[in-house]
């Protein structure tokens, strides 16, 4: 009887320790490309976060000459682009500009935002 459970523990044991080594792996991968994603954002670029502190799905636009929507929303953003940058939030058909970044501003928590425009002049 401990015959037949033999293979069974042994593929048991297997999957398990190749969930770990994947677990593992992916941790490890997100943690670095977080960080990688941080050091991305290139000049010319505005570039915002689903998450606070440049953390989560990335985005990396030209910077906006007209209103530049983001789906999802996003919640951290850097500003390299020459000119100032403002961040939004559309509901209802409103915009409420709520935070301004100058050129080579950053913006680990600025609140949500789901529209970003060219702003004229310093913030």
């Amino acid at each position: 009887m401990s015959h037949a459970l033999a293979p069974a523990r042994l593929r048991l044991a297997t999957v398990l320790l190749l969930l770990v080594v994947a677990a593992s792996a992916f941790i490890v991968g997100f943690s670095a490309s977080s960080a990688t994603a941080e050091n991305l954002c290139k000049s010319g670029e505005l570039c915002a976060w689903t998450e606070t502190f440049y953390n989560g799905s990335e985005y990396f636009l030209a910077c906006p000459n007209a209103v530049a929507e983001f789906f999802p929303e996003a919640r951290s953003a850097k500003n390299r682009c020459g000119y100032s940058v403002e961040l939004g939030w559309e509901e209802g058909g409103v915009i409420n500009w709520k935070v301004c970044m100058n050129p080579g501003g950053e913006r680990p928590e600025p609140g949500r935002f789901n529209r970003a425009r060219s702003h004229s002049g310093a913030c």
